[in-house]
This record gives C-alpha cells, structure tokens and sequence, in this order.
C-alpha cells in the first residue's frame, strides 16, 4: 500500500519524525544553518494534507543571516547586517557608537564622539539618552545646507541674501521687517512681515518613549491553509509584548481562533481562514510603565478573492454601464455600496448575479460604486471600487439642431411649393434642414446620388449602412459629401463638396433584415466653420428618445429620393411629417407579413398611406423637434412600397448606437 509522506528536508535533522500527514516535526539544522524563523515554535514544521510541508522544505533550514540569526544582535543599540557571502555582523544604531573594548555599542555623547563637532563655531551638546548633537556657538548660526556653522551677526540678527535669522530671540527683536526686492527696470516689490516675542514656556515636555523595533510586524497578504507569522522585536531589555487583534487582545492558551503567540513574542497564524483577516497590533510595554506599539494589516489581496472587479467609467446620460463583480471563493457573499451606503436597485439598476446593470443611465447615478465581499458573520473580507461618471454630451457643438437662415425664420419661400414630393411631402424651405447632407458616387466617370445623411459634427456624416451593400465595390475615394444644398439643378454660393477619408459600416450588419443599418461618413477636410444652411442635428441619446417619442408623436423626414415608388429623384429638397408607431404596434404588423423587426427599429406612417420616404432617400434624419432645436431619432432605413396604406416606412433607431457612434469617431 502506497504511504503519503511529506519529502526529505535538505540540511535538516528530524528526531523521530514519520513524516506524516498531520504530524509535527522537532526540526534541526546541520552545521553552517540555522532554522527559519517561519517555523512554528522557530522548530516545529507541519507535514500537511497531501504531503506537503507547512513551509517550502527549501527554505527550513537557511544560511544564517540577520533575517534569522537576530538574536545575535540583541545588545544595546546593536542592528544586524547582512554581509553576503560571509555572514553577517553586528553594528551600532545612529546615535551609538562602539564602546572602548568594542564588545558592544554605547549612547554616543560629546565625551566619545566630539570629534564630529570641530566645524569653525560648532560645540557639542549632550542630549542623553538620545545622544549628542552639534550647536553653534554664540555669534554663529547654521548655514543654508544644514552642514555647519556661519558668523557675521548683527545685534543678534544673522542677514543673508535672502533670509533674516534670530538665533536667539529677545524682546527687542520684535517689530516690522520689510523685504524689498528690485527688478532690473528699477521697480521695486515689497512684502512685509510681523514678528512678535511670546515669553517662553516653562514646562518641561515629559520624555517619550520611542523604543526601536528591530523587527515590527508588517503588513502581510492571506492565503487560506497557509501560515502567516508576525514579529515584535524591541531593543528594550524586560519589555512585556502584549499583542491585540482588532483591539481585542490575544490570551495565550484561550479561545485564541487558530492565533498563536511563540516564545519569542511573535504571532502564528497555523492554519489561516476567512477570520483571521484584519488588523495585529503588538503593545511594548517597558518596566516603567511606558507604552509603544506597531500595527500590521493581514488581508486577502483583491485578485484572491475576486474572478471580476468593476471597472471605472463615464456613462453618458441615458446610456447602458455594466459593473462587473464575480467571487472566487464560495463560502464569501457579495453585496454593493453606492456613496457609502448600500445600493438601492429599481427598474433601471438591477443585478444581474453578481453584477450591476445601470439602465437609462442619469446624473443621480454618478458616484463610488463598492462590490464587498463578507464572510458568513457579515464581515468584509475585501472590497473593489470603481468610479463612475455620468455626462450629458453631444457629440456636435452646443448649437446644433438650431435653424437660423432668413427664409425659414421670415416664414418666407421663395420658390412656390411643388406637391408629390418625398411621396406626399412637398418642398422644404431652403435652410429648413441645414444638417442634410447628399451622398455622391463619382466611379469610372459616373456620377450621381447615393444615399441621404445628417451632419453630426465638422467632419462626420451619419447614414445608413445599406447604402454602401452595392453590385460594385465601394472605396473611399469614390465618394463624396455635398452639403448646403437644396436646388440639385443649381450650385448654389452655400453649398459645398467635399470628399470622404472613410467610412465606417456597422461591424453588425444584416444586409438580409436590414437589423443595424447605420453607418459613418468621415469627411477628408473638417469643416472651418458652420452657416445658416450647413450645420449639425443635436443626436437623441436613450433618455432623449424616450422622451420625445410618444405615440403618434410626428417626426420630420427629409431627402432628394423618388416622388413615387420607382420614381425620378427630386429637384428640391423635400419634407414630410410622419406620426411615429410603438414597437409592439410595428412588430405586430411585419410579423404579420412574416419580416423580421428588431428593438434596433421603429416604424412611422399613416394608416392609409400616401406619405413616406422612399428610394433615394435612404440614410436621411427622422427628426423630431423640441424647444427650437432637432434631434436626429431615425435614419431612413427600409419599407415595402412607398407610402403603401398599412405599410409603415421603417427607420433604424440612433439612440440604440449612441455609445458605438462615440467609439468610431473617438477611436478614429
């Protein structure tokens, strides 16, 4: 039968150990090593479940160095030092020195270490028991670098460049000094400053007490079943070292939950779970009575015990954030904290397992967002923070939206209004739509329309994606934007061609359903600046969206596209106002027919039908408008027929890829 035990040592010397699981081994190190001070008892290691030691047996028995020959420092004032390869060795602290037999080190004083006080105007001053340092004399004070002393004093009044110096205040001292500084034109600035001569306090401080840690407990990072050890070590002879956990204190032989105190006054941690993370404090007690203390944290990192943490990040308003949080230990809980106090879920901030949707994002739900995890107790074991931000931003400038020409705001137009447009539309007034852009192809010396699209900024156009599913590959430099226009017979002072450096077409696209039809133009010149017939439409993020889209709401649509199905394109601009339909009314409706309408879609019409868009002005706004300024909600998309009654035209969303429009235009 196969026996587990735990492997040979190196260097070391067991007396009557099986090397069996769930057995403690007396330990001793062959000559020229010593044992380390990770082991229990500084003697004692464990052989564990599976045959493994409590330590790396590498690392039981160590060259000797001061990590774990310290005692062999422990005189007065006396710190260790590792002297690889030799060794090590003891030295004095600052503040001591070597006595005369140079057996051990003593307070430094005046007496055996003057000569590091023989600058010009230095004396010796003892300051026992914290040793001696070096004053000027009368007439001298220190000079700017702290390294000696400098005379030339003045009635008591040592003068610089640029500084005045008292080094001994007295009475007559007081009153205004004024620091005059010329500039090299003549002028001259002043500043000024009071001084005034408090009497001195007579109470002498009470001494403190500042013991110095040889080795003082630091903070340590848990893994569960292994061992953890902090030291105390102080260079006080018949210190009493009491050690507390969380400000309760830790009794030797008591219900002590796995804690052990050595001999040497440090604290074991045997077998480390859940509890024993928190806070150790050693308390260094002198015979007189006065205290010292250090503190260490013990702690389970974050990647311990998190698979997932949250992430910081800014949300625009009306937007979807994820905050991710997943556990790596099972017997942990997982909560949130908002601000501080625990999160409040609602039907736009839910969890998902363990994370958090923030839905329809707003400013309220900016803020410190915390994942805890919490033992069995409630305790918090760790915690993982993420900030964030919600914005309200347009992509396009703070005046988009806005129409300013004079033949709209004088109700004026100058050309007579032609009926059958847009198929029951009729003619925009000129700077109606001044974000209307027209897509052209200009390929193998042919020339003509492609597609609609709305100005979002000064260098980007939004249309739909279908307009580039072609017979013919479409490049680049094939295409070009023309802006400003109205009149397609005449090229008018305001208009303005210019040609595309990209374009981007949704990575999603379906050219079959239509599902994700939206793409991006960017032009290869910015725009300098914008006018009353060429400007940007304001974008509907989510919130925006559901506000203005109320059933039957009425949107605008405009294009050069056919005045009837199969029909020539159109002179003039064109305009027509079509009520918006829910979802589920749409849905219902192509079901019907047996044609796939996605939540990425919204559909717009009348019952009867006689007015719609149609060929040609695919890519074109579906724009609604709110206090004088218009939002892009829909790009022309798709539809059976043209304004076929019960056949709704079909539009793609824009609030549905705000955040990926943001990405594009940020990432390119």
């Amino acid at each position: 039968m196969f026996e587990i035990k735990c492997p040979p040592v190196p260097h070391a010397i067991f007396a009557g150990c099986a090397r069996t699981p769930n057995s403690a081994c007396a330990v001793a190190c062959e000559d020229g090593y010593v044992t380390s001070s990770a082991l229990v008892l500084n003697s004692i290691v464990i052989c564990m479940r599976g045959g493994v030691w409590s330590v790396p047996e590498d690392s039981v028995c160590e060259v000797p160095s001061c990590e774990n020959s310290a005692g062999s420092c422990r005189g007065e004032g006396e710190i260790c030092v590792d002297d690889t390869p030799s060794g090590f060795h003891c030295e004095c602290r600052q503040s001591y020195v070597r006595n005369s037999g140079d057996t051990g080190c003593i307070v430094a004083s005046c007496k055996n270490s003057a000569e590091s006080c023989i600058g010009e105007g230095e004396i010796c001053v003892d300051d026992t028991p914290s040793g001696f340092h070096c004053e000027c004399r009368q007439s001298y004070v220190r000079n700017s670098g702290d390294t000696g002393c400098i005379g030339d004093l003045e009635d008591g009044v040592f003068v610089s460049s640029n500084m005045v110096t008292f080094p001994r205040t007295e009475t007559k001292h007081a009153g205004k000094y004024t620091c005059v500084a010329r500039l090299p034109g003549g002028t001259e600035i002043r500043a000024t400053a009071l001084l005034s001569i408090a009497s001195p306090d007579v109470t002498t401080p009470a001494t403190v007490f500042e013991p110095v840690f040889s080795r003082r407990p630091e903070d340590t990072e848990l893994t569960l079943g292994h061992v953890a050890q902090f030291h105390c070590d102080v260079d006080i002879a018949n210190a009493e070292v009491n050690w507390f956990k969380d400000d309760i204190q830790i009794t030797v032989g008591g219900n002590s939950k796995g804690l052990l105190i050595l001999l040497d006054n440090s604290l074991v941690i045997a077998n480390t779970e859940i509890h024993h993370q928190g806070s150790y404090r050693c308390v260094v007690t002198s015979s007189d009575g006065r205290r010292a203390e250090a503190t260490a944290l013990a702690y389970f990192p974050t990647s311990y015990v998190f698979e997932s943490v949250p992430s910081d990040g800014t949300v625009f308003d009306g937007e979807v954030y994820h905050l991710t949080c997943a556990l790596r230990i099972a017997t942990l809980t997982l909560s949130w904290l908002k601000d501080g106090a625990p999160l409040i879920y609602s039907e736009r901030i839910f969890k998902l397992g363990g994370d958090v949707l923030l839905r329809d994002a707003t400013a309220n739900d900016t803020g410190q967002y915390v994942c805890v995890a919490s033992d069995s107790e409630g305790h918090t074991v760790a915690q993982a923070t993420a900030i964030v931000e919600v914005v309200t931003h347009n992509l396009n400038d703070f005046d988009c939206g806005i129409v300013t020409s004079s033949e709209v705001l004088d109700g004026a137009n100058s050309r007579r209004l032609h009926s059958g447009r847009v198929v029951g539309g009729r003619d925009a007034v000129r700077g109606s739509a001044p974000w209307m852009a027209r897509l052209y192809i200009n390929r193998l010396g042919v020339r003509g329309h492609l597609c609609g699209g709305s100005l979002i900024d000064r260098q980007w156009v939004v249309t739909a994606a279908h307009c580039f599913d072609t017979k013919v590959e479409l490049r680049a430099e094939h295409l070009f934007v023309r802006l400003g226009d109205h009149d397609t017979l005449i090229d008018d002072e305001a208009e303005i061609s210019i040609r595309v450096e990209a374009f981007y077409v949704h990575e999603n696209f379906v050219s079959e359903t239509f599902n994700n039809d939206i793409a991006l133009i960017k032009l290869a010149t910015p725009l300098s600046r914008y006018s009353d017939y060429i400007r940007p439409i304001c974008l509907a993020n989510r919130t925006i969206d559901k506000r203005l889209t109320a059933d039957r709401v009425s949107g605008r649509v405009n294009g050069w596209g056919s005045t009837t199905d199969g029909g020539a394109e159109s002179v003039y601009l064109q305009e027509v106002y079509l009520p918006y339909n829910t979802f589920r009314k749409c849905k219902k409706k192509y079901r019907e027919r047996g044609i796939i309408f996605t939540k990425n879609m919204f559909c717009a019409g009348y019952r009867r039908g006689g007015a719609d868009a149609c060929q040609g002005d695919s890519g074109g706004p579906y724009a609604v408008k709110e206090a004088d300024r218009w939002y892009l909600i829909g790009i022309v998309s798709w539809g059976i027929g043209c304004g076929d009654a019960g056949s709704d035209g079909v539009y793609t969303r824009y609030s549905k890829y705000h955040q990926w429009l943001e990405r594009i235009v940020n990432e390119s």
